[in-house]
């Protein structure tokens, strides 16, 4: 899953980080991307780009991710069982400005403290109510630098469900 996240996320910066002459050339350097606190107000959770197992919804207000639910969708992994998935506790949104590889990477995330890795590492330890049971799970969340999109993942029982998807704001 790691490197879905990551393969997403450099997917979803690459534009913005690189402009076209850099991608063109070599011998170009990279630009400061300007990044956006993610937009405040209600975001969709969302399917694509093989990340369909949950929709659903939360919201972002001041700088933090509250009332995260969805449901579990076909796709999903069989361990995980049908129904709806919430994290009911409120999540802190942390900026992350770390640079790799030569290229300086800045945006936000729900997780994770960077610790000079492209994928900040380990997602925070949530609690995670999954078809009215409360387990102890993890949660993981990246904002794209424009702030209205991301990736994300939900993962509990030891790893042994584990579920992708997108946000979007609006």
């Amino acid at each position: 899953m790691k490197a879905r996240v990551a393969a997403a996320f450099l997917r979803s910066v690459a534009l913005c980080v690189l402009p076209a002459a850099a991608v063109a050339s070599r011998d170009a350097h990279v630009a400061k991307v300007k990044v956006k606190k993610p937009a405040t107000g209600s975001w969709k959770v969302t399917t694509g780009g093989g990340d369909d197992d949950l929709l659903g919804s939360f919201t972002v207000t001041s700088g933090q991710v509250s009332a995260l639910q969805g449901t579990i969708q076909s796709g999903a992994p069989t361990d995980c069982g049908p129904g709806p998935v919430s994290i009911p506790a409120q999540q802190r949104i942390t900026r992350i400005n770390i640079k790799s590889g030569g290229y300086p990477y800045d945006f936000y995330e729900v997780g994770g403290v960077a610790r000079g890795a492209l994928v900040p590492d380990p997602p925070i330890s949530v609690s995670v109510d999954a078809a009215g049971s409360a387990v102890q799970g993890t949660l993981f969340i990246q904002f794209a630098p424009k702030g209205a999109s991301g990736t994300g993942e939900i993962r509990w029982d030891d790893g042994q469900c584990e579920l992708d998807f997108n946000v979007a704001h609006g």
